[in-house]
C-alpha cells in the first residue's frame, strides 16, 4: 500500500494545480485544495489496504463554525 509521504508527493506535484499545500497532522495527511477545501487521509493500522478520506468543503467548514457562506 502507499504511505502517507507518497500521496503527499503525489498530491503536490501531480495535482499542483489544485493543491496549495499538504501537512502531517498525527496519523494522517491533509491536503489543502486552492479554495480553502482540505481532504484529510488516513490509512489503517490494524488492517492492510485499509484507509479513508473526509473532504472537508470550506462553505460546510464555514457553517460548521458558525460563519455565513
Amino acid at each position: 500500500m502507499v504511505s502517507l509521504q507518497e500521496l503527499s508527493r503525489i498530491a503536490e506535484i501531480e495535482f499542483s494545480d489544485i493543491v496549495d499545500a499538504t501537512e502531517f497532522i498525527g496519523t494522517k495527511l491533509r491536503i489543502m485544495l486552492t479554495k480553502g477545501d482540505f481532504i484529510d487521509v488516513w490509512l489503517s493500522r490494524k488492517l492492510l489496504d485499509r484507509f479513508g478520506f473526509h473532504p472537508i468543503l470550506a462553505t460546510s467548514h464555514a457553517l460548521l463554525n458558525g460563519c455565513q457562506p
